[in-house]
C-alpha cells in the first residue's frame, strides 16, 4: 500500500495556499480511495428584484457607493437590510 506524505499544519491560509501551489502531485498527500461525494457548501439562495427609482436617487446611490467603495447592489442591499431591521424583520428569515 502506498505511503502518503504528511500534510503539514499551517498557521495561515496564505501559508497553506503557498504549500499547495508548490505541490507537484496532490495524490502524494491525498488518497483518492478515501474521497467521498459531498454536497457543495450551503450557498444562500439569492433572487433578483428589479426596482424603478427616480434618476436623482440612482445618482445618489452611485455617488455613495463610490465613496464607500462598494457596489451599488451591495449598498442597496445594506439599505434594505437596515429597513427590515427597523421594522423588526430579519433579512433571510
Amino acid at each position: 500500500m502506498k505511503q502518503f506524505k504528511q500534510i503539514p499544519k499551517f498557521k495561515t491560509e496564505d501559508e497553506e495556499r503557498k504549500f499547495w501551489d508548490n505541490v507537484e502531485n496532490i495524490f502524494d498527500y491525498l488518497d483518492p480511495a478515501k474521497f467521498v461525494e459531498a454536497e457543495p457548501p450551503m450557498v444562500p439562495k439569492t433572487d433578483a428584484m428589479f426596482l424603478r427609482m427616480p434618476h436623482s436617487m440612482k445618482e445618489k446611490i452611485e455617488r455613495l457607493s463610490k465613496e464607500k467603495k462598494v457596489s451599488e447592489e451591495a449598498l442597496v442591499r445594506e439599505f434594505v437590510d437596515e429597513g427590515l431591521r427597523h421594522y423588526g424583520l430579519q433579512a433571510g428569515a
